[in-house]
């Protein structure tokens, strides 16, 4: 396994527990992405992760993770999830696959680089579906650690639509977590 491997399914199954808290009654509440909801994070982060199984089998992408990501959580939130979760790992799990190289939307890499980048978004919207199901928000220190070291030289080009938008100006010497938080543009407090 290699380490871009294991943060990876760290951030996968750190989601993960956050979906199973959300409570049946949360799916629809406002999440801090401005416009989406519960729903919408999940359905956004399984379209991702389709994205991850797609270049992982060599396949053309089908899911949109921007068009209406809702629908892809569909009535059964967690059964989507799991099965999207089950699906993308099986994929990754193939001999070599993790060295083939792919064309992502960043740029030419090899699938296990884009694993790395990949627990940026799987993180950020992790604290986000926490926050909209109102369940418990820490973010695991590691993976702090990791997705900040991936974003950072890369947040400036990606202060657009649909990715992130301005930093969020944070004093008093806040967590690693509020400072990447921030730096995707999340207001915390």
């Amino acid at each position: 396994m290699t380490d871009n491997l294991r943060v990876y399914t760290k951030a996968l199954y750190g989601f993960d527990h956050v979906v199973r808290l959300v409570p049946s009654s949360s799916w629809d509440s406002p999440s801090p992405c401005e416009g989406w909801s519960a729903r919408d994070v999940l359905g956004h982060v399984i379209a991702v992760q389709g994205y991850v199984e797609s270049l992982a089998r060599g396949v053309e992408p089908t899911l949109n993770p921007y068009g209406s990501p809702g629908g892809l959580a569909g009535d059964d939130p967690l059964r989507s999830w799991s099965a999207a979760r089950e699906s993308v790992l099986e994929a990754i799990d193939a001999p070599g696959v993790l060295d083939h190289t792919v064309q992502t939307f960043r740029a030419e890499e090899t699938i296990d680089n884009f694993l790395a980048w990949n627990v940026v978004d799987t993180l950020a919207h992790t604290w986000d579906l926490a926050r909209a199901g109102g369940v418990d928000n820490h973010l695991d220190d590691d993976l702090i650690a990791h997705a900040t070291a991936q974003a950072a030289p890369a947040i400036e080009a990606m202060r657009q639509p649909p990715f992130f938008s301005g930093a969020v100006i944070v004093s008093n010497d806040p967590s690693p977590a509020v400072q990447f938080l921030a730096m995707l543009g999340r207001r915390v407090g």
